[in-house]
């Protein structure tokens, strides 16, 4: 693993290394010892072999390292030091360096981190800004110091032997000093670490992939695992038992809800125990040796008795194994992004690849790989695919061929038949214009494109009821189920589908020739299944599509943001700008800022308006979150009040909060019951196909038929053997089976979690479903009050439903994420953003939190100005025809740079050839007249 943290300050970078850096820590009993300088910054200082303490505190305080001058020219308060470059190796490797004594690892360990830091220190850049310039330098030098430890920090044991010792945790620190040589300029300056961070993934990879080496040429075999690898025959067991901290550290996560690995590695600072290095090294490991069992103890003597007779052979280079893991890549990143940058698949490709391949067979096979297309975007590669590319451009033709192509759908000027688009005192003309267009344009494909709240429902119904006095049928889908059989049937249209069920559905299919195609919510459906659906709407003779819908709101989880894409490629468009759902004039304000990317403003009239609500901890955050709502709810129609959370993680605390006002208002009643819930991964197909994903206890349920599997089974997983590829799970009946990996798009996987119910709690269904032999349909994302529990366990809802107890699919109701709210429209919005889901939240989940709500929104937090900054965010998701167009302008550019250069080169040739006749003509001048001086 590697971890790169940013220094606060001068003296917690000082507290932290003092003992390393104290003389008493150069012997080899010590826990932490002093490394060396490294880096080509720290060769031009002159510093070389052991780390003395008065030249790193004067480099920290951003003096040279004699102390007779600064370093950098700036040296403001609020100056980071430096960043730590924190390598740990895995368990397996800790254990037989620190319980075997096998020294050749560190050495191994040392040689791995070497050659990431010199990659690292590649990288490196400095801010430029002078004279107005304003973009930053690649310098290619660093400072650093680095510091090994053995040990773990100390964490809670049921061992008395154990409880307050630290675990065998190889490590290395590399402290990086925040200045850099910048040749132009000829001065140092703080360096830009920023690029470094955003690669860390794959500065890791590489990490990982140049110890496996290591450990190969020293005899080890190596065993992938989902985080990195292990040494072959290590059980997770025995790797557990001297795993402590880590186990604290995940048990105090899922305590407070932190699923972030930012938020994880803070919460490891913040619970950081004092280690008691008086302690021997030797002392340590007699008691960990102790805790083995024979069995344990025998395992660990035989790998390193095994890895000495292997000594000195080749690390594995498989070529076609670094190909292979490039398609892996490719496939996993490109499912849900239309391209990515070339480290991020790199990183991607050499965790697949680890232990077959080195980092240079995994780049030459990127490099080399047919049909990628690059470009550069901030001083980054990004990549995409010929495939990718092709797709969008069958979108954009379907679109182009259709213009002009087709009858209006009216044959006269078309009569509006809702009063409300003919009253002369009502602002309708945006819905007008929009309807006009659906009805009398002659393109077979059109758009809507409408902002949260701008009254599409409305003219959608005025559409439905033109199409039926033409005679015309409407097809109506949506890309979620909420969105489809909930919000557009409560409105009336009963036939609303997912376009998922339009896609597989040869009955529905039949029903679009002759009739027109409506996409609500067009901005979240991805290309592939975009294409696909225009592909069957031409095919079935389908009038015209229209897609409606908000670019600007949450996008497709699959790849590609279509309907901007046909917006900005010719589609088109009608425009609903004015705002209607608000009912409160601040709110309404506040809702038509953040839509416009007015960020800034709208947060200033939602503190203007009360809110936004800041408390530091969380339980009080929670807790007032939690009584506002209950309050609002009483009295109201169900769902007339709703609360969001950008992460599933902080929303089930919110939901407790929310279920412990319940039940002390008494609204809860009965003891608990308590069920299992599937909780979907989230995996792509690719990650599905790969075998380590997998752990025992897993559950799969098919959601298309495969070779002699059927929608809705269920299998439980039962083992996983890596080395084979095999995933074997468990019938209902019991029978084992392997897992048909190569059909991983068939089938969905989950992790089973308990979840608690009382009588009157609200409960979310989590997938579609049928019961009751197809009696019942249950929707995605419905919301259902709890009436009570039968003797048998099974749920009893309002209106009469009744869930099995074996269902499985559901959720707590109380809290739902943005992307889940799009399409609903409510009488207050509660958001809850605290520090530890402020990286999940952006401009678009905030716009469709805010816009919810008709008469107020309460917004959550314990920092308002970094919920802000969050909030201002909006990631650009560029599609394959951007990258496509860039790398061509790029490629005309260096054309051009070439061309100017050979232009050059090839002037300064004849200007030399002119200059050598001249000389010629002087000399053969000078001669002749010499020889007629001499006649």
């Amino acid at each position: 693993m590697l971890r790169i943290t940013a220094s606060k300050s001068v003296d917690a970078a000082v507290n932290y290394f003092r003992d390393a850096l104290s003389k008493g820590d150069y012997y080899l009993e010590g826990q932490e010892v002093a490394g060396c300088w490294g880096g080509k910054g720290a060769a031009m200082l002159g510093l070389d072999g052991p780390v003395t303490k008065d030249a790193f505190l004067n480099l920290l305080h951003n003096r040279l390292p004699d102390d007779s001058d600064k370093l950098t020219p700036r040296n403001p308060p609020n100056r980071r030091p430096g960043y730590d470059f924190t390598f740990d190796v895995p368990k397996s490797v800790s254990l037989l360096h620190t319980i075997a004594g096998d020294d050749r690892i560190e050495a191994a360990m040392k040689r791995a981190v070497a050659t990431t830091m010199l990659q690292i220190e590649q990288d490196m850049h400095t801010r430029v800004r002078k004279d107005g310039a304003f973009h930053d330098r690649q310098t290619g030098n660093m400072i650093w110091a680095d510091f090994t430890h053995y040990t773990s920090r100390p964490a809670p044991s049921d061992d008395k032997l154990l409880e307050g010792l630290p675990d065998p945790q190889l490590h290395m620190h590399v402290y990086a000093i925040n200045a850099t040589y910048d040749e132009v300029e000829e001065r140092w300056k703080a360096g830009e670490f920023s690029r470094i961070k955003q690669d860390g993934p794959y500065h890791q990879a590489v990490f990982h992939t140049e110890l496996a080496g290591e450990l190969q040429r020293i005899g080890y075999d190596i065993t992938p695992t989902k985080d990195a690898f292990e040494v072959k025959g290590f059980e997770r067991a025995l790797l557990g038992k001297f795993s402590r901290r880590t186990q604290e550290i995940e048990a105090k996560a899922r305590e407070l809800g932190i699923t972030d690995a930012k938020a994880k590695a803070e919460l490891n600072a913040r619970i950081r125990k004092v280690k008691d290095k008086n302690i021997p090294l030797s002392t340590l490991r007699k008691v960990w040796k102790a805790n083995l069992t024979p069995k344990e103890a025998n395992l660990i003597q035989s790998a390193m008795s095994k890895a000495h007779l292997q000594d000195g052979r080749e690390a594995t280079n498989d070529s076609r194994a670094a190909k292979e893991a490039i398609e892996y890549a490719l496939s996993h990143e490109l499912e849900r992004y239309s391209e990515v940058p070339e480290r991020r698949l790199l990183a991607t490709a050499l965790a697949q690849s680890i232990g077959s391949a080195k980092v240079e067979a995994v780049k030459d096979a990127c490099a080399n790989r047919q049909g990628m297309l690059r470009a550069e975007i901030g001083g980054r590669t990004h990549v995409t695919t010929q495939a990718v590319l092709e797709e969008e451009t069958k979108l954009f033709d379907l679109v182009k061929d259709g213009r002009g192509s087709v009858r209006p759908l009216t044959r006269d000027k078309y009569e509006f038949q809702n009063p409300l688009f003919t009253d002369p005192a009502k602002d309708t003309r945006e819905q007008q214009d929009a309807v006009r267009l659906v009805m009398e344009s002659q393109d077979w494909a059109v758009g809507v494109v409408g902002r949260a709240g701008t009254g599409k429902t409305t003219l959608l119904q005025e559409v439905a009821d033109g199409l039926k006095r033409e005679n015309m049928p409407l097809v109506l889908c949506a890309p979620t189920a909420e969105a489809s059989r909930g919000v557009l049937r409560q409105e009336g249209f009963q036939q609303a589908e997912t376009v998922k069920k339009l896609l597989t559905d040869e009955d529905l299919q039949k029903r679009l020739r002759g009739s027109v195609l409506w996409v609500d919510e067009a901005g979240m459906v991805g290309n592939q299944d975009l294409l696909q659906l225009l592909r069957l709407a031409k095919g079935n003779g389908a009038k015209r599509v229209v897609l409606a819908g908000d670019a600007r709101q949450n996008r497709s989880v699959p790849r590609g943001d279509a309907f901007r894409l046909l917006e900005e490629n010719g589609l088109k468009v009608a425009r609903l700008d004015q705002v209607r759902r608000q009912k409160n004039p601040l709110l309404k304000q506040a809702v038509e800022a953040i839509s416009k990317g007015e960020v800034g403003k709208g947060f200033h009239t939602l503190d203007q308006m009360g809110a936004i609500h800041e408390a530091a901890e969380p339980q009080d955050r929670h807790r007032d979150l939690a009584r506002d709502y209950v309050k609002a709810s009483q009295g109201r129609r169900p769902g007339a009040c709703l609360v969001i959370s950008p992460t599933h993680a902080e929303g089930e605390r919110v939901t407790a909060a929310i279920r412990e006002e319940l039940a002390d208002q008494g609204i809860l009643k009965g003891r608990e019951h308590t069920y299992i819930r599937h909780v979907p991964t989230g995996w792509t197909d690719a990650e599905k196909t790969n075998p380590i994903s997998y752990e025992p206890g897993m559950v799969v349920q098919f959601q298309r038929h495969a070779k002699s599997f059927k929608a809705g089974e269920r299998l439980n997983i039962r083992k996983v053997l890596p080395n084979k590829g095999w995933v074997i799970a468990q019938r209902s009946d019991l029978a084992p089976v392997l897992l048909p990996l190569k059909h991983a798009d068939r089938f969905t996987v989950y992790r089973p979690q308990e979840v608690k119910l009382r009588e009157n709690d609200t409960i979310r269904i989590t997938q579609n479903a049928y019961l009751n032999g197809g009696k019942t349909q249950l929707t995605s994302g419905a919301r259902h009050q709890v009436k009570g529990f039968t003797i048998d366990g099974d749920i009893r809802l309002q209106g009469g439903k009744v869930l099995p107890r074996s269902f499985a699919h559901f959720t707590h109701g109380h809290c739902i994420t943005a992307d889940a709210a799009q399409a609903k429209t409510v009488d207050h919005v509660f958001v809850a953003i605290g520090s530890e889901s402020t990286a999940a939240a952006d401009m678009r989940r905030m716009y469709v939190a805010v816009s919810r709500a008709r008469h107020g929104a309460h917004i959550y937090t314990d920092d308002r100005e970094e919920l802000l900054q969050a909030a201002m965010r909006d990631q650009p998701r560029r599609s394959a025809t951007e990258i496509a167009r860039l790398a061509e302008k790029q490629q005309r550019g260096r054309q051009a740079s070439f061309e100017l250069v050979r232009r050059s080169v090839a002037e300064r040739f004849m200007d030399g050839l002119r200059r050598q006749k001249q000389r010629r003509f002087v000399r053969d001048r000078g001669l002749e007249r010499i020889m007629e001086m001499e006649r």
